[in-house]
């Protein structure tokens, strides 16, 4: 069961990672740069980007779910808000340099229901 938080968090991870890599999609400077984002383009990338979220909080409501937490424990949920908020910006995104002010926010969401899990954790 304690692999379910520890892959959510590297989903999460992965995902600052993909964006990072989206960024890089349309520039014609990059064309050599072999990582997921450019090879699969744009829209394959966005589809990418929303399961790695997606995946990432699934498995840590999972992992919830299995244990019977309730309370405390589902403090972490707080951190998804702000993904959900993300994950609409991404989908109105046209030009890949716009991802840039993103890159922040998906780190720092990631950081933070990490940090809300292990509060809830003990606090629970």
């Amino acid at each position: 069961a304690l692999l379910l938080p520890a892959c959510a968090c590297g989903m999460l991870s992965t995902a600052v990672l993909n964006l990072n890599n989206m960024r890089d999609v349309q520039n014609d400077a990059l064309k050599g740069k072999r990582t997921i984002p450019v090879r699969i383009g744009l829209r394959a990338a966005k589809c990418y980007h929303y399961a790695l979220i997606a995946g990432g909080a699934s498995l840590m409501l999972c992992y919830s779910l299995l244990r019977g937490d309730s309370g405390v424990k589902l403090l972490y949920i707080a951190s998804f808000a702000p993904l959900v908020w993300h994950l609409f910006f991404v989908l109105k995104v046209r030009e890949c340099r716009d991802f840039d002010g993103q890159l922040k926010a998906v780190a720092l969401c990631t950081f933070a229901m990490s940090a809300l899990f292990f509060i809830g954790e003990i606090l629970g």
